[in-house]
């Protein structure tokens, strides 16, 4: 079964882009295909939530209709968290890394789940 994640990136670069220290303001999200623990795609897409009529469920969409079931971030909002465990996204923590260091991280099975502490206030970076 494949497993499509999403992890929140400073730039276009995919795996070899940095992780963007906020979920909802990112400039692109890295989608990565993995199966049998092992990537099989990746693609980067542009965070369309930068307008102005934006609200906290609106990046959490956009995943969703880029079929993502997973989500790696370093900090996330409260509300689009609500959002994220309503949609059946799955999330984990993970430091500021580069994204191929953190997806090995996810594929070892290294990361934890996102924990409550986590939470940011919702500044932008």
């Amino acid at each position: 079964m494949h497993k499509t994640i999403a992890i929140p990136s400073i730039n276009k670069k995919g795996l070899k882009s940095k992780l963007s220290l906020h979920f909802g303001h990112c400039k692109t999200y890295a989608i990565i295909t993995a199966k049998d623990n092992k990537v099989i795609k990746t693609k980067a897409i542009i965070n369309s939530c930068a307008s102005e009529q934006r609200t906290c469920m609106t990046p959490v969409q956009h995943l969703l209709d880029n079929g993502v079931q997973i989500l790696i971030t370093n900090s996330i909002g409260q509300r689009p968290l609500v959002y994220l465990n309503q949609a059946k996204i799955k999330i984990f923590y993970s430091d500021e890394k580069f994204i191929h260091e953190i997806i090995e991280d996810f594929l070892r099975g290294d990361l934890k789940r996102f924990k409550i502490q986590n939470i940011c206030d919702g500044v932008e970076e």
